[in-house]
C-alpha cells in the first residue's frame, strides 16, 4: 500500500503539478509509518514554496565568417 502512495505522491507532484494532492498521499504514507524517511522528506519538499525561475540568458546571433 506505500508503494502504491508513493507513486501517487511522484504521479501527482511531476505530471499533474498538484502539490496539494501529492502532500495529501505523503501524509496517508506517514499515517501508515510515522518514520517513513521518504515520505517526509518527499512532503518536506512539496511544502517549500516553489524556487524562483531565473530568466533566461540571452543569446548572441551567431557570428557568419566571410571570406
Amino acid at each position: 500500500l506505500i508503494g502504491s502512495y508513493k507513486y501517487f505522491v511522484a504521479y501527482y507532484a511531476n505530471i499533474k503539478k498538484d502539490n496539494a494532492t501529492a502532500i495529501a498521499y505523503c501524509d496517508k504514507i506517514l499515517s501508515l509509518d510515522p518514520t517513513d524517511a521518504e515520505a517526509i522528506r518527499y512532503k518536506d519538499i512539496l511544502s517549500k514554496p516553489a524556487a524562483p525561475r531565473r530568466p533566461a540568458a540571452a543569446t548572441k546571433p551567431a557570428n557568419k565568417a566571410t571570406k
